[in-house]
């Protein structure tokens, strides 16, 4: 069984993607536009879940050559939801937190619980939420709000990650979301024509998107949108915005 490491590199631009930390391998979550199946290079493995042991030595001397290389954040969640991992999850918060190492944990699934909500908030961790793409297992937008509500209640630093398609119309339910919770914008990109396609319905869209290192990204920001495009995690129309994964609160992106 290999063992969680943090990992340095990749082509990931933003500052929490340059170190990465799994505590396994695949997800089964199965969103409708998944394109961490494609990163991954594990292609339909990707839905067969390969755990990862934990053992503090290895990731320590991971976090330590990360800190020697001038980094002190990692995404946690990159090619898996550590939600669906919650032991290893509290293990890597511990871990960090003893090493001033800081985690941005990524999850659609992750429940709520007062053990992850301690460890987030003793280290000054953040946790992303994340709503969309589509998938029948993860839990509905509701249940997710409601998780969000109680870890800040805790005193948690939470974003609500909306990962939508912003070159069509926002949903009147986004926007009342973003009324209330701190939030970050992730446009949607697809990993194939085909993906791209089943995402709308067959509903030709190729001209909102270009094909640009291996995805469909967008190249337009639909009117909708524009308002709410302040903290922004993604590439649009060829630009990099990076909101800093919310590490500095009220950071910007780009204008637009």
């Amino acid at each position: 069984m290999s063992k969680i490491q943090a990992i340095i590199g990749g082509k990931q631009k933003g500052i929490a993607d340059q170190v990465t930390i799994d505590p396994a391998l695949g997800c089964r979550n199965n969103c409708v536009g998944c394109y961490a199946r494609k990163s991954s290079q594990r292609g339909k493995n990707y839905e067969k879940v390969v755990e990862k042991e934990l053992d503090r030595k290895i990731l320590t001397s991971s976090l330590c050559r990360a800190k020697n290389e001038g980094f002190n954040v990692a995404r946690v969640g990159k090619h898996c939801d550590p939600g669906d991992h919650v032991n290893s999850l509290l293990g890597i918060l511990k871990c960090c937190s003893d090493e001033s190492f800081k985690c941005i944990v990524v999850s659609k699934s992750l429940p709520f619980s007062y053990a992850v909500a301690e460890l987030l908030r003793n280290g000054n961790h953040i946790l992303h939420l994340s709503l969309g793409p589509y998938s029948v297992i993860v839990p509905s937008d509701e249940e997710i709000i409601r998780r969000a509500a109680k870890y800040r209640e805790m005193n948690i630093k939470v974003f609500i990650r909306f990962t939508r398609d912003v070159t069509e119309c926002m949903l009147e339910s986004d926007k009342w979301i973003m009324k209330f919770m701190p939030y970050i914008v992730t446009p949607m990109r697809f990993a194939s024509r085909d993906i791209m396609n089943f995402y709308h319905h067959n509903k030709p869209h190729e001209e909102d998107f270009d094909f640009v290192n291996g995805y469909w990204r967008p190249n337009k920001i639909h009117k909708d949108w524009k308002p709410y495009m302040r903290d922004v995690c993604g590439e649009i129309d060829g630009r990099v915005r990076c909101c800093n994964c919310g590490i500095n609160l009220g950071s910007s992106t780009q204008s637009l």
